[in-house]
């Protein structure tokens, strides 16, 4: 085969050695210069700002992160959500204002009736002592200054009622002396039925008059204690009905 000419055979040279023939002599130059340039155009840029040789790294490490940081925040979201609503069921288990005033009335009742029990106490206790020193007057001094008095008073009756018996015995001596059918003799037994009528009179007055007095303070004492038992029924009927109201507004009480 004849040689074909020396254009036509550049020609027909494939398109990387037609290329590389065409490049001048000062720029062909191999693939390796041309990578330790690139280094040494990174490593100057690198010097110019600061030694951020290792900045591609710290981004892909972040991007690594962002996952797990993204499931911390999400634990941290959930478990804040739950304690709110532990906080939240807390908060809705808490007595309110109704609640409170059924449980602050009885309260203060209860108070009350102590503090004037313990008052009433606190007389009945003065009052004790009252007594217990008028019980000390009575025994040592009133009863037997009045003992005295009696037994003088009795004596002086006694002298009065002898000396009157000693009249009396010594007038029947005479009486008997007269016949029945005198006049005399019948207007002093006249005025002494009269006497003793009158007497007898007088005797069933303060009787009555005592029997009064007795049955009129039996009386107040039953009054009064009708009064103290009516008094304790109405108190039992009042804390049964504050119960029963109390039941009544909050069922959940037993």
């Amino acid at each position: 085969m004849a040689s074909l000419p020396k254009k036509q055979q550049e020609d027909t040279l494939p398109l990387s050695s037609t290329r590389s023939t065409r490049l001048p002599a000062e720029k062909r130059v191999p693939s390796s210069s041309k990578h330790s340039k690139r280094d040494d155009s990174d490593s100057e840029s690198g010097n110019r700002h600061g030694n951020k040789s290792k900045q591609p790294e710290e981004k892909r490490s972040s991007k690594i992160n962002l996952p797990s940081l993204s499931l911390l925040r999400g634990s941290s979201t959930k478990e804040e959500k739950e304690l709110q609503l532990k906080f939240e069921r807390l908060q809705a288990t808490r007595p309110d204002d109704f609640a409170w005033v059924n449980a602050y009335q009885p309260l203060k009742l209860s108070e009350k009736t102590l503090s004037e029990n313990k008052q009433a106490l606190e007389n009945l206790e003065k009052k004790l002592k009252r007594i217990s020193e008028d019980i000390i007057d009575f025994q040592n001094i009133i009863i037997p200054t009045s003992r005295a008095k009696r037994n003088a008073a009795q004596k002086f009756y006694y002298e009065v009622r002898d000396k009157d018996d000693e009249v009396i015995r010594q007038q029947k001596v005479i009486l008997d002396k007269f016949p029945d059918t005198n006049p005399y003799k019948i207007k002093v037994f006249k005025e002494a039925e009269k006497n003793a009528l009158k007497i007898e009179k007088s005797y069933k007055k303060e009787e009555k008059k005592r029997n009064t007095q007795e049955a009129k303070k039996k009386e107040d004492e039953k009054t009064a204690t009708d009064a103290r038992r009516k008094a304790a029924l109405e108190l039992d009927k009042g804390a049964e009905r504050a119960a029963y109201d109390k039941k009544r507004r909050n069922p959940v009480i037993s």
